[in-house]
């Protein structure tokens, strides 16, 4: 009876987040009511403070997972050391799109975050640790020794993230269609490593 009881309310903690995930994502914190998600996850309002006491307990428990998500593959990736520097640039450019053609708010979201509170960003994703001193940068350092290796890795994800920040603005425009966009970033998905690979000169 206690484990049906656990298993109940961990499926009901997953279902709020995954509907608050939504809606900030979607609407932004302040033009999000927690009164919605509670009435979108099918719970009471009472429930849901229960679980997470506050929207921003449950804002930042989003926001915290939102970061994961969009950085969970660079770090190993960063950090592979059996890998070539061409197979982590097609590696990152091939994860990157596909993760944010499936989510194309979260790169604006956790944009949103930086701005706010950039030390907790830089904490989270152990910038100094994981990415500072990632095998990565010592192959951008290698490839380019005349220059700075992050200047290469913030242009990497520049060429990859931007599209997907300008998205709005083309469609509002009437420049680009919904299929158009996905297929000019499945094809940014090849060319991106290949640009990178000029850039450097390999």
């Amino acid at each position: 009876m206690k484990d049906k009881k656990e298993k109940e309310s961990l499926s009901t903690i997953e279902k709020i987040k995954s509907v608050a995930r939504t809606e900030f994502i979607t609407n932004g914190y302040s033009a999000t009511r927690t009164r919605d998600i509670a009435e979108k996850a099918g719970v009471n309002l009472a429930l849901m403070n229960y679980h997470f006491r506050s929207k921003d307990n449950l804002f930042d428990l989003v926001m915290q997972e939102s970061i994961e998500k969009l950085f969970s593959f660079i770090i190993p990736t960063l950090q592979d050391s059996t890998t070539s520097l061409e197979e982590k640039l097609f590696s990152l450019s091939d994860q990157y799109i596909n993760l944010i053609l499936e989510e194309p708010n979260l790169p604006i979201f956790v944009l949103n975050e930086i701005q706010h509170n950039p030390a907790r960003f830089a904490n989270q994703i152990r910038f100094n640790t994981e990415i500072m001193g990632s095998c990565y940068l010592v192959q951008l350092k290698e490839a380019d020794p005349e220059n700075d290796p992050v200047q290469h890795l913030i242009t990497y994800l520049g060429i990859l993230l931007f599209p997907f920040f300008m998205r709005p603005v083309l469609a509002a425009n009437g420049n680009v269609s919904e299929d158009g966009f996905v297929a000019a970033m499945l094809k940014r998905k090849q060319m991106a490593p290949v640009w990178m690979k000029a850039i450097l000169g390999i």
